[in-house]
């Protein structure tokens, strides 16, 4: 189990409720991850994505193997490439040139997956 002044910390918005965007979870798979510790809640402000995580604005350093964006988050305008110069087949990716499926796949960008 997580202590409580951590559960307060991630999960005490400060906002009233609907306020904000409500995060439910039906069969409360989420917190079994997190008593089995199969899973963790970072909160805060992201100072920058890297190869292998996240590194906070506090200087806190999370490694990761699924980053899930929660409320208030705004992607880059070129979701997901962000300020990468991308090309596929010599054309430079443009988001709005391509459709999302699945949420995960961009359409003519073969072999990648977010």
């Amino acid at each position: 189990y997580m202590a409580d002044d951590e559960f307060k910390k991630h999960f005490t918005p400060r906002y009233n409720v609907f306020q904000q965007h409500l995060c439910i979870a039906p069969d409360a798979d989420f917190f079994v991850a997190l008593r089995s510790k199969q899973a963790s809640v970072v909160t805060g402000e992201i100072d920058r994505f890297d190869e292998r995580g996240i590194l906070m604005k506090d200087g806190t350093k999370v490694d990761c193997d699924i980053i899930v964006l929660a409320t208030g988050f705004t992607f880059h305008r070129n979701m997901p490439m962000g300020r990468v110069q991308v090309t596929v087949d010599g054309n430079v990716y443009k988001a709005p040139q391509h459709a999302v499926f699945k949420d995960c796949m961009l359409s003519d960008v073969p072999n990648f997956m977010f």
